[in-house]
């Protein structure tokens, strides 16, 4: 069965309905105690008027659909930190569909309270998606995210998963990342990604490499394993893709357009890594600064 048929089946079945009105992590609440697997969003802007680490967390496997033919959007208006955040328990069984996720901003100063951090990167990385398990991507755009570091629309964060992360027909556009991966950064030791006939456009990764050229719309770190088949790249600016010596790439039947250049990076050596490292806890120490200055001005205030 094509994924288009297993959506047609889903819809066939019972589901529980959302509308833009409704808080999300309560629906995927509401769906758990009903045990339905299957959760279907009808047209409309979901999003928040209150800065939030995530607007979704899905820490099980269920199935995230938009209604077919409707525009649904998840939006992070710059208040959402990861629009949505893929638990590790999350397998293949979850499919995501029909979704536009926009607006997603790592650089906010909110800690990640409803979701357990692993390390610096899962704060500062991962607009769109932050993802530590494996679920199918389908149909969905990804626009207008920035990552104050990595993985401006999605960050793959894999840990010990067996399955790859899969993407197939999505539209990534305009997102940007400070240093790597304008589109995504597959990132954690035994990370794997399958990304197919999808089209990756305009995905800005700002920094200039330490190791002297232009960071990729998809950047691939050390230790993973990523499939790339049947995209089309498109942007001047940044490479299509940057990958590790030590990563294992497979790209087939691609088309590039303006820039054709792929990257194969040498592995870094002890000073960069350690370099790298600094970067990243210097960070890590002003978002945690400004947060707690934040709350003091407000103490002060009122």
């Amino acid at each position: 069965m094509n994924i288009k048929d297993k959506i047609k089946t889903l819809l066939q079945n019972r589901y529980l309905e959302v509308h833009p009105a409704d808080d999300l992590n309560e629906c995927l609440k509401k769906a758990k105690t009903q045990k339905v697997n299957t959760i279907v969003f009808r047209k409309g802007n979901y999003s928040s008027t209150s800065v939030k680490d995530s607007l979704i967390y899905i820490q099980n496997d269920i199935n995230i659909i938009g209604y077919p033919d409707e525009e649904v959007i998840f939006n992070g208006n710059g208040k959402i930190k990861h629009i949505m955040v893929i638990g590790p328990n999350v397998t293949n069984k979850t499919l995501i569909a029909n979704i536009k996720i926009i607006n997603g901003n790592t650089s906010l100063f909110v800690e990640n309270k409803n979701f357990n951090t692993k390390s610096i990167y899962s704060i500062i990385d991962g607009a769109g998606m932050l993802i530590f398990g494996s679920p199918v991507i389908y149909n969905c755009i990804l626009e207008d995210n920035f990552s104050i570091m990595c993985g401006g629309a999605i960050s793959i964060q894999q840990l010990n998963n067996i399955e790859p992360v899969k993407i197939f027909k999505c539209k990534f556009t305009n997102n940007t990342a400070n240093h790597t991966g304008g589109g995504i950064d597959v990132l954690t030791s035994s990370s794997k990604l399958i990304i197919k006939d999808s089209t990756i456009k305009y995905n800005r990764s700002n920094k200039i490499s330490k190791l002297g050229g232009i960071n990729g719309q998809i950047s691939v770190f050390p230790k993973t394993s990523v499939l790339v088949e049947d995209c089309i790249f498109l942007l001047t600016y940044s490479c299509p893709i940057d990958y590790s010596k030590k990563a294992t790439v497979t790209l087939n039947n691609n088309k590039y357009m303006l820039n054709k250049k792929i990257i194969i990076k040498e592995d870094l050596s002890l000073f960069s890594r350690f370099r790298s490292l600094f970067i990243h806890i210097k960070l890590l120490f002003r978002i945690l600064f400004m947060e707690k200055f934040r709350y003091w001005i407000l103490l002060m205030v009122y």
